[in-house]
């Protein structure tokens, strides 16, 4: 069996990687996150083995240079290291009303950083964000089925090798301009929602605490 870590998900958005909020320039705070990397990569290498497989997993991107103040394989000169330390590379994807909807968006990205770099591709989370206005939440996430979960869609890139639903309701701001609480359903098929104070699911509900 292999066990995939996914270390440090999304790590452009927490502030202690990215205080700045700004992917384009480097600073003290990414160099300690690329040094953090590697050295947890080489802990859980050392104790696990091959066993182990470490993926690197950022937010949405397009490009290379759109991640490339997080990639361990540089040092703090920015200059490519003999070893990655990523096992596999990953990504969030969740298509919204403005945003990317096909894999040809990513060429840029997948380009270097899977297919150059020879590293396995994973999609972390597919889900599709209709900023809360449930007939447009269902359109995008059935078009994001029938696109990426599809062999013709997939045969140009060889290097993705897993993808994963982002399968939840939760109550989050509609987008980034407008911060307005709504109700967002990712769950194919729908769920219900019921804000008790609470994260759990039992049958036929979902439940999550109200500042999730």
């Amino acid at each position: 069996a292999t066990v995939i870590i996914w270390f440090a998900h999304e790590f452009n958005t927490a502030p202690s990687v990215n205080p700045e909020a700004n992917d384009t320039i480097d600073s003290a705070h990414k160099k300690a996150f690329r040094k953090a990397f590697r050295e947890a990569y080489a802990i859980l290498h050392q104790y696990g083995g091959d066993g182990i497989q470490v993926a690197w997993a950022g937010n949405i991107a397009q490009t290379k240079d759109d991640r490339k103040y997080y990639w361990p394989g540089y040092d703090d000169g920015m200059n490519q290291l003999p070893a990655d330390s990523v096992d596999w590379v990953g990504m969030t994807w969740y298509p919204w009303p403005d945003g990317p909807k096909t894999l040809e968006r990513f060429q840029g990205f997948y380009d270097f950083y899977a297919r150059d770099r020879q590293h396995p591709f994973i999609f972390m989370e597919t889900s599709a964000d209709g900023w809360g206005e449930p007939a447009l939440e269902q359109s995008l996430k059935l078009n994001q089925v029938r696109y990426l979960y599809n062999a013709t869609t997939l045969s140009p890139y060889p290097n993705i090798k897993g993808i994963v639903w982002f399968n939840v309701v939760k109550a989050e701001q509609r987008s980034g301009s407008d911060q307005t609480k709504v109700t967002k359903n990712f769950l194919i098929p729908d769920g219900q929602w019921d804000n008790h104070g609470q994260s759990e699911k039992t049958a036929g509900n979902v439940f999550s605490a109200s500042n999730r």
